[in-house]
């Protein structure tokens, strides 16, 4: 949702400071370009779709508590990536019809991407773990399990 806000909104309002987003929107149409406003909203949605899909999964009893945090790790990491996708077309609109940089005019568009990378952090150190711990764990037939 805060990606909707930033790539729709935050941005274009901080792009051209003292339009409104209707004399931005209209700036661009007469440059023969779109915001491409429903494609950002079905790229910056299908994240949250996958996050409940997940929970629901899990509230259903069909995943495990580690399956369910990794699968929302898994989505939020590839949250990053959908963001840049789903902002490019919205600002290179902008660019175009303004002669602006495409860049982040908020100051604050990194922080999803960060984020997205932490989560991708998480999820393999996490998983790291959990199969060092799984080999420990393991005992083969005639042999005593091995301690680290």
């Amino acid at each position: 949702m805060l990606a909707m806000l930033q790539v729709l909104i935050l941005n274009p309002l901080a792009a051209m400071p003292g339009w409104t987003l209707a004399e931005i929107g209209d700036g661009v149409r007469a440059a023969g370009d779109s915001m491409g406003t429903p494609a950002s909203v079905v790229m910056l949605g299908l994240p949250i779709v996958a996050a409940l899909v997940v929970c629901c999964v899990f509230a259903a009893g069909r995943i495990s508590v580690r399956q369910m945090v990794n699968s929302l790790l898994g989505v939020l990491a590839a949250s990053g990536l959908i963001y840049l996708w789903a902002s490019a077309g919205p600002a290179i609109a902008m660019a175009d019809a303004f002669g602006i940089s495409g860049g982040d005019h908020t100051g604050w568009g990194w922080t999803l991407p960060a984020v997205s990378a932490a989560a991708l952090l998480m999820l393999i150190a996490g998983e790291v773990r959990w199969w060092r711990g799984s080999a420990v764990r393991t005992r083969r037939p005639g042999r005593p399990a091995t301690a680290r």
